[in-house]
């Protein structure tokens, strides 16, 4: 992640993806990071009820710090485990009137509420994939586009909820 990006002084949210732990590596797994004015939240999807300051279902806030990658391993086999790099695909920034704010704000109201808060499939989705596209699917003048390498992303269509 670049850190020239980061700033404290607005609202900004940033579509991310990694790649998944061997032997999986090719395939993405996407999150959203919300800073607001230099606090960061992290949101994602996991494969499996992982401890973190707040989850719903599958749906975690700030498991993980949010420039950090997944790990190499889906086990991790050492006590230090190396994590993949993360890529920004898209970034979002504005004062409190901007989209970016509102989205943020829907974050914050409705990342709980996603409907497939309670399940998990790999492939096809839902997944972090699903996730991500769901939320960018209340957003369509966003131009972002997941990686063809990123499965759940086309699971299924969502009506927009406001």
């Amino acid at each position: 992640m670049n850190i020239d990006k980061i700033r404290t002084d607005c609202f900004q949210i940033f579509i991310m993806d990694t790649p998944i732990p061997l032997p999986l590596s090719l395939f993405r797994h996407s999150y959203i990071v919300v800073n607001d004015h230099g606090t960061f939240t992290r949101w994602e999807v996991m494969y499996r009820f992982l401890p973190c300051a707040k989850r719903v279902g599958y749906v975690h806030r700030n498991y993980a710090n949010p420039w950090d990658g997944l790990g190499f391993f889906l086990v991790p086999l050492f006590t230090w485990d190396p994590s993949y790099p993360v890529r920004c695909l898209h970034m979002e920034e504005g004062d409190s009137h901007s989209e970016a704010a509102l989205m943020a704000d829907f974050l914050t109201k409705n990342a709980f509420l996603y409907d497939h808060k309670d399940r998990y499939i790999p492939f096809p989705g839902p997944n972090s994939n699903t996730f991500v596209a769901w939320f960018l699917d209340h957003f369509p003048h966003v131009a972002v586009s997941l990686s063809p390498f990123a499965p759940g992303r086309n699971y299924g269509r969502y009506a927009i909820r406001r």
